[in-house]
């Protein structure tokens, strides 16, 4: 129960601290065991390193303000496993990012889910702005539609000019006549 201070190489045998006990580093900012904390802290620009050739990192950079967690092996994945996973900003508790277990995959902007994986495709809350739209299969839509720039209305229908798309309007006689189509 003192304080030993040990300079060069030192073995302990069932060694037991019963107090603070800091692990000097080469740039200073040192690694301490915070007994009253009870947590193990790491100095700036300290790095924890797991693994035999250092595959996992920890680190905080004090130069640019970055914390980072790296899997540098090119082997294997970084799991982080739970049944829920949220990323979220320390500062206001948003979420970015909420993954369900069998559940969704959801997105956020400004704490507002914007995009949600279902069991049927996703679904997207408010607009979407794409540059290419594709549907293999029936697209089905409801609201407003814009398309060239321009938005239909009611009985119009989007005809193709070769090099995109423009609203028409149904000739007058097709909107007032049913006529059946038939084989011969």
């Amino acid at each position: 129960n003192g304080i030993s201070t040990h300079v060069g190489i030192a073995t302990f045998n069932d060694a037991t601290f019963h107090d603070d006990v800091t692990f000097t580093t080469a740039n200073g900012n040192n690694i301490l065991f915070d007994k009253s904390d009870n947590q193990l802290e790491f100095g700036n620009d300290v790095k924890a390193e797991f693994g035999a050739s250092g595959q996992l990192e920890i680190n905080f950079q004090s130069n640019s303000g970055n914390s980072s967690i790296q899997h540098t092996s090119n082997l294997g994945y970084l799991v982080l496993s739970g049944n829920n996973l949220d990323l979220r900003s320390t500062t206001s508790n948003h979420v970015y990012l909420r993954a369900n277990y069998n559940d969704s995959v959801d997105l956020y902007f400004a704490n507002t889910k914007r995009f949600e994986t279902t069991n049927t495709g996703i679904n997207v809350t408010g607009l979407t702005d794409t540059d290419t739209f594709l549907s293999s299969g029936n697209a089905t839509f409801s609201g407003t539609i814009t398309a060239g720039g321009a938005t239909g209305t009611n009985g119009q229908y989007l005809k193709s000019t070769g090099s995109g798309v423009a609203w028409a309007s149904f000739p007058a006689a097709r909107t007032s006549q049913l006529f059946t189509a038939s084989a011969g």
